[in-house]
């Protein structure tokens, strides 16, 4: 029989190739940091890295979708956070000068002119809440205006500060939204958004997942042989 270390060896290469697949970035990639705008209001749609915005819902009584974007300055906020300085993209109000906040969010859109893309990403920070326990955070990609694909995260309870890559890969979009959802407080969350990027595999990313997925059955043998 063969042993077990026998036939995890045998397996390393094609793990170590589809690890290479799976970590190729975006050949063509529309990234948005919000980096080179002053903090305050963008109004209620903006363009930043070839991705517009548009669309924004803070689920505040009082206001009328589509409310205004805001840029933060986040330069001294989200310690020991990787994200790209100095600005943040929120809504419904900002905390003047370097240290950010966690604003009201309800949803957004953004889009690449409505072209297609398969890789969508973004970076959210966010706070948790008792009050807000249960609802979901989600970054949803449809096509056509139906969902095809989502990541999504249910917010536990008690105080924390967070931070999530929310991540979509492998369909075919053109539209993401970042959208919360639930039954406290109509679905809203607290947070900003920073990376966000639209765009579409490297060439030969498909064909080098192939070549691994063959490869892992060229070299399955009958456990005893």
């Amino acid at each position: 029989m063969i042993s077990v270390a026998r036939r995890f060896a045998r397996l390393l290469p094609t793990c170590a190739l589809a690890l290479h697949v799976l970590a190729v970035p975006a050949a063509r990639a529309e990234i948005a940091r919000f980096d080179t705008f002053s903090e305050g209001s963008v109004g209620s749609s903006f363009t930043d890295g070839g991705i517009t915005f548009f669309d924004a819902d803070n689920r505040f009584a009082g206001t009328t979708p589509p409310v205004n974007f805001i840029i933060e300055d986040a330069t001294d906020a989200y310690s020991g956070i990787a994200l790209s300085l100095p600005n943040v993209l929120t809504l419904t109000g900002y905390e003047a000068g370097p240290q950010a906040g966690y604003s009201r969010m309800g949803e957004l859109k953004a889009s690449v002119g409505g072209a297609i893309r398969t890789v969508a990403r973004a970076d959210v920070f966010y706070s948790t809440s008792s009050a807000i326990a249960g609802n979901t955070i989600s970054l949803e990609v449809l096509r056509d205006g139906i969902v095809v694909g989502s990541d999504s995260i249910t917010l536990p309870a008690g105080l924390q500060f967070l931070h999530r890559q929310f991540e979509v890969l492998g369909v075919e979009f053109d539209t993401v939204r970042l959208i919360g959802r639930g039954n406290a407080d109509f679905g809203c969350f607290f947070g900003s958004v920073d990376n966000v990027e639209l765009g579409i595999p490297a060439p030969g990313a498909a064909a080098s997942l192939v070549c691994a997925m063959l490869f892992v059955h060229r070299r399955r043998r009958p456990i005893g042989n």
